[in-house]
């Protein structure tokens, strides 16, 4: 084993797959901004791993000849955004907002569906694993959430006695080449 690698206690891995979670919901957020701003300069370009609502009311709204319909489209994908973006904000300290999150994304899976279904295209295919992706990182999320809620919080003596045992083992012989 690496000794630059340090054992995780269950509360340090749970937390780490958490913030690994928020990661990708925002990651998945930023490349639907990215997405949004290329179809509105009109480029061909799309980023998979993003979100479909707020991307297709974009889509929806700049091809819209009527101001109402293009108004309410650019109100959904601005609506949707922002709660993606309160989801990931206060999901660090509040794990509920992950759920949120989680059935939101849901949502949009179906929605994603539904699109390449009625369009009966198969090319979505990517788009489909990445928000499998994005749905397995939601669900890891929100069970390590309520697993940090069973776990007894670890005590400040029980976090450093790695470090301590650590510093008190005599010093191993390492090559001076190695960094």
């Amino acid at each position: 084993m690496d000794p630059k690698q340090a054992v995780l206690s269950p509360r340090q891995a749970a937390k780490a797959k958490y913030r690994s979670a928020r990661s990708n919901l925002l990651l998945a957020l930023c490349f639907t901004v990215v997405n949004m701003v290329l179809h509105v300069l009109g480029t061909n370009s799309y980023l998979l791993f993003s979100i479909t609502a707020p991307f297709f009311a974009t889509v929806f709204a700049i091809e819209s000849y009527y101001a109402v319909v293009t108004a309410l489209f650019a109100g959904v994908a601005v609506i949707s955004l922002a709660l993606y973006f309160l989801c990931w904000l206060f999901s660090k300290k509040h794990p509920a907002w992950m759920t949120v999150a989680l059935v939101l994304f849901c949502l949009d899976t179906v929605i994603l569906a539904g699109i390449f279904l009625l369009a009966e295209e198969i090319s979505g295919i990517l788009d489909a694993l990445a928000h499998i992706w994005v749905l397995y990182y939601l669900i890891v999320g929100v069970k390590n959430a309520a697993l940090l809620k069973k776990l007894p919080p670890e005590e400040e003596n029980e976090a450093a006695a790695p470090a301590v045992k650590a510093a008190a083992a005599p010093a191993e012989h390492k090559d001076p080449w190695e960094r």
